[in-house]
């Protein structure tokens, strides 16, 4: 098959899935926005126990772990369709990070940016239609947004350098993402941005990144690091105009905690933690409970989750909160 031919059975997958979720005359009944309940999500990640940079897939309960890239090259930051469907990532498979789109069992792989400068870190918006991503084609690294086919890219951070770790909220119209340890939120359409965190310059090695917006829309998870320079960054969570910060009710250790991801019901995260050993691995926890679950217990590097929009989340193993 052409990729031509390939492209367009994408777009259809995708507008075919939009259309039947808006047409649908039957309330979801239980408490997700998303339209399919009936089968336990998966979760998306990046790995290295083959040696190189793989995307992986499992159930959100850590069973099935699979490696859906198996390609020598460095494959990362997985972003998944709202129906499931497809699996946005980088790679750079061609010479240089460019933007793919696959099933996700690894089949029926897309390349959907190419040009010289580097394209990574996408994330598909909720209506599948476009994708946002982090690109220095214009010699500085901004915020990009493109059809989901490759097409019409617009820089929506022109005159920002050093922008990363893109996320849409709910409705489509806003991106989350981070430039200088700062987090903005920019109008898809009209560019227009807001700063939601600032950069806390009186505070000695403060970072804060890796935004996720929950799927109500209300709040955004995020890494925020305050303290001395070296002192490892927690989760937390705020209010989507970047009010009302707060952390995940942990008492401060050494556990370094990054990449948030929220479940498709908004009760749970997924995360990266350090806090078994010298390479991160894939926890979740209960927002309300501050429980917490491992799923993957590898030496090498398990990191950067990605939830699948639709599906339900396990019951999970209760643990004492902290």
């Amino acid at each position: 098959m052409s990729r031509r031919s390939t492209l367009a059975l994408f777009i259809l997958a995708l507008s075919l899935a939009a259309s039947l979720a808006c047409g649908s005359s039957t309330p979801a009944a239980a408490p997700t926005p998303t339209a399919d309940n009936s089968s336990m999500s998966r979760i998306a990640f990046v790995s290295k126990r083959d040696g190189n940079w793989e995307i992986y897939v499992m159930n959100a309960d850590g069973s099935d772990q699979r490696n859906v890239t198996n390609n020598p090259s460095f494959d990362s930051h997985p972003s998944w369709a709202e129906d499931g469907s497809r699996i946005v990532f980088f790679s750079d498979r061609d010479g240089d990070r460019e933007i793919y789109a696959m099933d996700p069992d690894g089949s029926n792989v897309i390349q959907l940016t190419d040009n010289a400068g580097i394209d990574h870190m996408p994330a598909l918006s909720p209506d599948g239609s476009r994708i946002a991503f982090v690109s220095d084609r214009d010699d500085r690294s901004n915020l990009w947004v493109m059809n989901a086919d490759g097409s019409e890219p617009r820089n929506l951070t022109p005159k920002q350098v050093n922008t990363r770790w893109p996320s849409w909220s709910p409705d489509g119209r806003l991106i989350a993402y981070e430039h200088n340890s700062a987090i903005y939120a920019v109008g898809a359409e009209d560019g227009v941005q807001d700063r939601l965190v600032r950069n806390r310059t009186d505070i000695d090695g403060y970072f804060v990144g890796w935004p996720s917006w929950a799927p109500d829309g209300h709040r955004i998870a995020l890494t925020i690091r305050y303290g001395l320079r070296g002192s490892p960054p927690s989760i937390y969570t705020m209010a989507s105009d970047g009010e009302d910060i707060q952390p995940l009710q942990r008492k401060p250790d050494e556990r370094t905690e990054e990449r948030p991801s929220y479940s498709p019901d908004g009760r749970f995260l997924a995360y990266s933690s350090f806090e078994a050993g010298a390479e991160p691995d894939i926890y979740v926890v209960e927002i309300e409970t501050n429980n917490r679950t491992r799923l993957t217990a590898n030496p090498a590097l398990d990191a950067f989750p990605a939830w699948e929009p639709r599906g339900f989340a396990p019951a999970y193993p209760d643990q004492p909160a902290e």
